[in-house]
């Protein structure tokens, strides 16, 4: 009984972990496939899913004002790059730039 119970619980605590998760659509700026990137963010997390290697990516989030309120590089390699975010309530632009592509997207941080 207990046992149940404390499954029970875990998944709850699972479940609301990720509950916030959402998946940020990147427009291709570029006249090339798509690079395998794929981008999820929550209200203090940015996470990459990169399903090939790369090379050397750019990151930066502009706000609607336009100015970056975040900006690092880091190394494209297969996996997922999980990226610390202190950002405040608003909507906010995402670039990425990697080999000759430019991506961009649109989130918003509630």
């Amino acid at each position: 009984m207990y046992r149940l119970f404390l499954i029970a619980v875990l998944l709850c605590i699972t479940i609301s972990g990720f509950a916030n998760r959402r998946k940020i659509y990147l427009d291709d700026r570029a006249r090339f496939p798509m690079p395998p990137i794929e981008v999820f963010v929550d209200d203090r997390l940015l996470e990459m899913n990169i399903q090939e290697n790369i090379g050397m990516i750019n990151v930066f989030i502009k706000d609607t004002y336009g100015n970056v309120v975040f900006n690092t590089s880091v190394e494209g390699k297969v996996g997922s790059i999980p990226m610390e975010l202190e950002l405040k309530k608003g909507t906010y632009i995402i670039f990425i730039d990697c080999q000759n592509d430019r991506l961009c997207g649109s989130f918003s941080i509630e």
